[in-house]
């Protein structure tokens, strides 16, 4: 994981060099994307595996509480 976080940040560091050089017209979100690409797809992983954690958990609770029913 580390040797990516290094990746990502030369490449900005790459795009800001060009950005101050006027090679590059981007917008500074753009620019800045790699250092805030790993954080949201982690944030976003979190939030996927947490729902369907939370789904498969009322699943069953809604099969044991029909199963004793009756």
């Amino acid at each position: 994981m580390a040797t990516l976080y290094s990746t990502l940040f030369v490449v900005f560091l790459f795009l800001v060099l060009l950005k101050q050089t006027h090679v590059l017209a981007w917008s500074w979100w753009w620019i800045s994307l790699p250092l805030w690409l790993v954080p949201t797809g982690g944030g976003l992983l979190l939030i996927v595996v947490s729902l369907l954690s939370l789904w498969h958990e009322l699943k069953r609770a809604h099969r044991i509480r029909k199963y004793k029913a009756r």
